[in-house]
């Protein structure tokens, strides 16, 4: 795509989410205020940082720090950071059941130590301490709910999970009998398998390893964001999608209370790094790893599998779009793709009663579309305090802010394969969160 188009397009993007705020604002739903917002101000950013040098004056280059002056603050900063993440967990304790606001102040400000490392590297000996920093600040993030709480905490179905599945797992050392159409998935459950093992092993409560677990293989995806991130736009860029993930607020709230879908998202970033890899050529080995990711996906959480099968489709499409051959396809994708289908449809249809609930659910989403717009029942959220709302939506703003940024700048590169692992996946969640937007959330009401 071209610079120009680029900024047509956010200039259309900042109006219509400039009236959108304004709309917003005028029925009064407030929750979602902010976040509308922050699409409008992530364009106007972009099209002010990418207007023509023409009509700026130039500035003179600010003095480069010295190698020695740099590596110097580079120490520092990595004191501070330990200092900091040490000082956060010692403002915690076992029976709080919350958080001070000086844990947060405190881990805020150590991953400010890491965005000044970021800026400051130079050479690639320093990009693995880096990468390490971002990892225990991820896992303090994640993990550090399991102190606060001395039962621990989990998500609002972890202990469903863990009284059908993992508890008799561990009591029994087989598959107890469930409901194919009840709360629980007992045909081949691989997380609960895999919590349940490492509880047997170690001879740990299982609510606390699945709790624990939970947390630490969340840290996962953001090794595999900075390895998608040095792939296409280099290690700099890399470190800092790693540092974003591991403090965006939907990420962290499944990652501190576990539960199934905590087990999931790990599986799914593979998946992408996966495809990533496989467009560098035909590589079978990586298709069998591709494909061992899918099963693993199905068997782990069924319900969340829907979710990443539109992730497919629209990366899919996007290389549709941008192949320069008419008859060259993917083809590591469209195996694994083909793959991830008929893996899915034979487990919903042998296993599950997903089948049958997936068409009730694709009905009533047709129902909805070709009938009225409605508001969904989040007025419920708009009652709520503005101070609250904002406190809540503030963070959420600010990622939207450099997702809407990030889009328009790699956007502007020009359409490639690669790029594509990138676009193609945040329309498709951008569309599915307008339907979210638009579905009446009853069980709110």
């Amino acid at each position: 795509m071209s610079q120009r188009f680029t900024r047509t397009l956010a200039g259309i993007m900042c109006v219509v989410a400039g009236g959108g705020t304004a709309l917003l604002a005028f029925l009064g739903i407030s929750s979602t205020i902010l976040l509308a917002a922050a699409i409008a101000a992530g364009s106007g950013f972009y099209l002010v940082a990418t207007r023509s040098r023409e009509a700026t004056e130039p500035k003179a280059d600010a003095a480069p720090l010295s190698d020695a002056t740099r590596k110097r603050v580079l120490r520092i900063a990595m004191v501070l950071f330990f200092l900091l993440t040490a000082g956060s967990l010692l403002t915690l304790r076992s029976d709080q059941y919350g958080k001070p606001a000086s844990y947060f102040v405190l881990v805020a400000a150590s991953a400010g130590m890491i965005a000044l490392r970021i800026t400051l590297l130079e050479t690639t000996k320093e990009v693995a301490p880096t990468l390490a920093m971002i990892t225990l600040v991820a896992l303090n993030f994640f993990g550090s709910n399991q102190l606060v709480f001395p039962l621990g905490i989990g998500g609002a179905d972890a202990s469903t999970h863990l009284q059908f599945l993992v508890n008799p797992i561990v009591q029994t050392g087989f598959l107890p009998l469930t409901d194919p159409c009840g709360l629980v998935y007992g045909a081949f459950p691989a997380h609960h398998i895999f919590v349940a093992m490492t509880a047997i092993l170690t001879a740990s409560d299982p609510t606390r390893t699945y709790y624990s677990l939970g947390a630490l293989v969340m840290t996962t995806p953001v090794l595999v964001a900075f390895l998608i991130g040095r792939s296409l736009f280099g290690a700099r860029i890399g470190l800092l999608a790693a540092l974003v993930l591991s403090g965006s607020s939907y990420f962290i709230f499944w990652a501190a209370h576990d539960a199934p879908l905590s087990f999931a998202v790990p599986l799914v970033g593979f998946l992408l790094l996966s495809f990533l890899t496989m467009l560098r050529g035909p590589n079978v080995r990586m298709i069998f790893v591709a494909g061992l990711f899918a099963v693993a996906l199905v068997l782990t959480h069924p319900y969340s599998t829907i979710i990443f099968g539109l992730l497919l489709f629209g990366l899919l499409l996007g290389q549709l779009a941008v192949r320069h051959h008419p008859t060259r396809w993917p083809w590591g994708t469209r195996i694994v793709s083909v793959s991830f289908a008929y893996t899915l449809l034979i487990y919903w249809s042998n296993f599950t009663c997903l089948m049958t609930k997936s068409f009730q659910l694709t009905q009533q989403y047709w129902n909805l579309l070709v009938g009225e717009a409605q508001v969904p029942a989040g007025r419920v959220y708009n009652t709520l305090p503005l101070s609250l709302i904002f406190v809540n939506t503030a963070g959420d703003s600010l990622l939207q802010f450099l997702v809407i940024v990030g889009f328009f700048a790699v956007l502007a590169r020009g359409p490639s394969r690669r790029m594509m692992m990138i676009l193609a996946p945040t329309i498709t969640l951008f569309i599915v969160s307008v339907v979210g937007f638009i579905v009446p959330l009853t069980y709110l009401s």
